[in-house]
């Protein structure tokens, strides 16, 4: 999950993990999760980061050379988050 802060990567990724919506923002500093999807009659692994907005970190580096996707988010409320998306798609091409 990458996006500008306070775009709801956190509250996306809850709501995804624990089918729970977050209404109260609380700034993330860095999360990681791991939960079993089956797709058809496949069982897959997916660790999701939840990168705290424009922090590069060990752990971002890593999961950016790692990762087999990206979910990038920006917010309709917020003109300038979805104008930031070419620059993270840049970054992830920087490490692919």
């Amino acid at each position: 999950m990458l996006g500008s802060c306070g775009v709801g990567k956190s509250a996306l990724t809850v709501m995804f993990i624990c089918r729970i919506f977050v209404e109260k923002y609380d700034p993330t500093v860095e999360d990681s999760y791991r939960i079993q999807v089956a797709l058809e009659k496949d069982r897959f692994m997916l660790e999701i980061l939840d990168a705290a907005g424009n922090e590069m970190t060990a752990m971002r580096e890593l999961f950016l050379r790692e990762a087999q996707g990206f979910v990038l988010v920006f917010s309709l409320t917020d003109s300038n988050s979805l104008s930031d998306i070419p620059n993270w798609i840049s970054l992830i091409e920087g490490y692919k």
